[in-house]
């Protein structure tokens, strides 16, 4: 497996394996009302090499929500745990990168992500539109 991310064939799937891979990450999770796993969420030092997105420190790379619990702040009590990590690992900007017709990319922008990127990436066979948001500073989280 190739680590140059630049390439835009394939990197979904170097996300997804290095998801898996401790490679400086933090993963958490978060309990419901049911004391049930709800959501968790994985992070770390970002990958971009280039372009405006390799300016931010941190990336979160992937979040996960059950749909019964979405919109209860579940998803902004994950990101401040990761950014919690984040801050004593003194990364202070970060990334994120959703695909543009996600509706759950609206939740980045209500936590003040900027889009500052996007890509046409292949996945599945199919040509799909990732956005990505930009924190400068992430220090208004704590």
């Amino acid at each position: 497996m190739t680590n140059n991310f630049n390439n835009k064939k394939g990197r979904s799937q170097r996300r997804i394996s290095s998801f898996f891979v401790e490679w400086n990450s933090f993963s958490f999770s978060k309990k419901g009302e049911q004391r049930n796993v709800c959501g968790v969420i994985s992070g770390g030092k970002n990958r971009a090499t280039q372009g405006k997105e390799a300016e931010y420190e941190g990336e979160i790379y992937a979040v996960y929500l059950l749909k019964e619990v979405q919109g209860k702040g579940y998803g902004t009590k994950l990101v401040k745990a990761l950014v919690d990590d984040f801050q004593h690992k003194r990364i202070r900007s970060m990334v994120v990168w959703v695909l543009a017709d996600n509706p759950s990319r609206l939740f980045y922008e209500r936590l003040g992500g900027e889009k500052i990127a996007e890509e046409v990436v292949d996945i599945g066979g199919k040509k799909l539109v990732e956005w990505c948001y930009g924190w400068k500073s992430i220090e208004y989280f704590a």
